[in-house]
């Protein structure tokens, strides 16, 4: 089984990459591994959670709910885009049927002129509605990076390349307009992008166990809350600058979501 947790090595490695450096100290201060470790471990219980929690409370009373709210919504937003993209999936693998069909038709017969031009139509349509579902992956990605496990992160990505298959056929295609070559340009251009982060992985949460992780962590902020800890820990905890949580919160924002032409094309 699959044990989601946070692996913060990397994590602070990509963050010294890509932000600026004040924001590594309020990521590490901010979320602790053990946390994320323990709320996810399928062996987590009630209390470790809890003590987990309180300890981030001592480190900052200001955001920690708040903070753990947008991890819910995030894994929330994920899941969205994971079921939009096996609609993707399915609809790439009709486009690949009918890629098929057309080439082992007569290609001297009307039929496969008439088809062919249908099929620059066709795929050109197609891409641009995966290149839409990628933007909002990348916005779901860039909101809540720090928030998904190595794994995940390598599987989201990863997500792009379901396709990989529909390129290849597609590439060695003999369309008279440029469709093969806006095909095999579109893959590079994310191949190249994602290439560093970009390996397998046996499996991922499945939704139940995802929404058993998300309410279990709501249990435990509505009980810290109640319980008022973190008020307890309000004169010696370290308080984010305004800028330094400002900063924060903008990287965890709510990503988009997809637009209604995008979801159109499933109804």
């Amino acid at each position: 089984m699959y044990v989601f947790n946070l692996d913060i090595k990397m994590m602070s490695g990509i963050l010294k990459a890509i932000k600026p450096n004040y924001l590594q100290d309020v990521y590490l201060q901010q979320l602790d591994e053990r946390f994320f470790e323990r709320c996810f471990a399928l062996n987590s219980t009630d209390a470790e959670v809890s003590e987990e929690l309180a300890i981030i409370a001592h480190r900052n009373s200001t955001n920690i709910e708040e903070i753990l709210n947008k991890f819910s919504e995030g894994c929330t937003n994920l899941q969205n885009w994971l079921d939009l993209r096996s609609k993707i999936t399915t609809f790439g693998t009709k486009v690949q049927a009918f890629v098929q069909s057309i080439f082992q038709s007569d290609k001297s017969s009307d039929y496969y002129q008439t088809e062919k031009e249908l099929l620059d139509a066709y795929v050109n349509s197609f891409f641009q509605q995966l290149s839409e579902l990628n933007m909002a992956l990348y916005h779901i990605v860039d909101s809540y990076w720090c928030y998904f496990s190595s794994d995940i992160q390598n599987f989201v990505l990863r997500g792009y390349f379901v396709l990989s298959g529909v390129n290849q056929d597609f590439s060695s295609a003999d369309f008279s307009s440029n469709s093969s070559q806006e095909i095999k340009q579109s893959f590079q251009k994310y191949q190249f992008a994602f290439f560093r982060l970009e390996k397998s992985i046996n499996s991922v949460l499945s939704k139940e166990e995802l929404n058993t992780r998300k309410n279990l962590i709501n249990k435990e902020i509505a009980k810290l809350l109640d319980n008022n800890l973190a008020a307890q820990y309000k004169n010696d905890t370290l308080i984010l600058s305004e800028r330094d949580s400002r900063f924060l919160l903008e990287i965890i924002n709510n990503p988009p979501e997809p637009s209604d032409a995008l979801l159109s094309i499933f109804q």
